[in-house]
């Protein structure tokens, strides 16, 4: 599945990961490797949630995963970045 940034002007594609067909208008990733030990400054560091909004094409077109708030793609099962090609 396409994973996509909002921009002013369109959407950006920042990569694809393995997520099954969707049937909910959003969905949430918990970040358990943002789990850290306790201490006694911070207390718990429980883990992080990351949004993504789903997005579907009309008439049953293609479906994309747009980040929401400050979400981390990274954090997507089988995430694979876009190789980002640079203009000579």
């Amino acid at each position: 599945m396409d994973v996509l940034r909002r921009l002013r002007s369109g959407y950006r594609l920042l990569g694809r990961c393995d997520i099954p067909a969707l049937s909910g208008d959003s969905v949430e990733v918990m970040d358990a490797g943002a789990r850290k030990r306790w201490s006694p400054a911070k207390g718990h560091n429980l883990p992080t949630g990351h949004r993504f909004r789903v997005l579907r094409v009309p008439n049953g077109g293609q479906v994309a995963l747009i980040l929401l708030d400050n979400a981390k793609p990274e954090v997507l099962p089988g995430w694979a970045p876009v190789k980002v090609q640079r203009a000579r």
